[in-house]
């Protein structure tokens, strides 16, 4: 519809909730929230949303407590990208914040490059979308 945008995950109920399939859903929050001005308190589970009351009709996301996803989303959420440099040799994006990963782009040395609040593994996510830059090859 025109008022919300629906994110799917697959999850069965029983099963742990990947660190990867969070950490991807956190950088999707965030880069949604950022292009349509979507405060924190507007993100919601379908449990929460479902009609006849919280958690009455639907149940999803199971073994994710409402309070625990609450904080995760304004985690988040709330800290702006900020402004680094790229190091003395320069930086390399990668698509994805394994280091064999194919390379997206290279940055110059000194390049200012904006990273957004995703981190993994020494890996920041470049905000402009390009992709992975490892910690070692920016001046934060």
């Amino acid at each position: 519809n025109q008022k919300s945008i629906g994110i799917e995950c697959l999850h069965a109920s029983g099963e742990t909730w990947p660190s990867v399939q969070k950490d991807a859903l956190a950088w999707l929050l965030n880069r949604l929230a950022t292009q349509y001005a979507i405060p924190a308190r507007l993100v919601e589970t379908h449990g929460q949303i479902a009609i006849r009351g919280p958690y009455q009709r639907k149940r999803d996301p199971t073994n994710w407590p409402h309070s625990d996803f609450v904080l995760f989303v304004g985690q988040a959420l709330n800290a702006p990208p900020r402004i680094v440099q790229a190091g003395p040799h320069g930086a390399i994006a990668r698509h994805d914040y394994r280091a064999i990963a194919k390379s997206a782009a290279y940055f110059a040395p000194g390049t200012e490059i904006a990273i957004d609040t995703f981190s993994k593994n020494g890996y920041r996510h470049a905000s402009s979308g390009i992709g992975f830059i490892a910690d070692g090859d920016l001046l934060l």
